[in-house]
């Protein structure tokens, strides 16, 4: 991930380039995987980070080979660095 003109710039499969606000809020990184939106609203918790949380719709359809696993996995790296921002969004 790279930082251009105070956005982060990702490369993501799927897509040629992806950009995204230094202050993006960790929540809106799933509606960048248009993938996730059926599931939108199943999961046991609302918001879902769809990381890791039990009840969770998207992990459920990962096990069920809806979703690809690489890119479950990828989302979650990058909602690890997103989180990471946010929380240090003020220092």
């Amino acid at each position: 991930m790279m930082l251009k003109d105070g956005l982060r710039v990702l490369d993501t499969a799927g897509f040629s380039l992806l950009e995204l606000e230094s202050n993006m809020e960790p929540i809106t990184l799933k509606d960048y995987y248009p993938e996730f939106a059926p599931y939108e609203g199943e999961c046991r918790f609302t918001p879902c980070y769809h990381d890791r949380e039990p009840g969770c719709a998207v992990t459920c359809a990962c096990e069920e080979g809806a979703i690809p696993l690489p890119r479950l996995e990828r989302y979650r790296t990058l909602l690890g660095e997103v989180k990471q921002t946010w929380r240090e969004r003020y220092d």
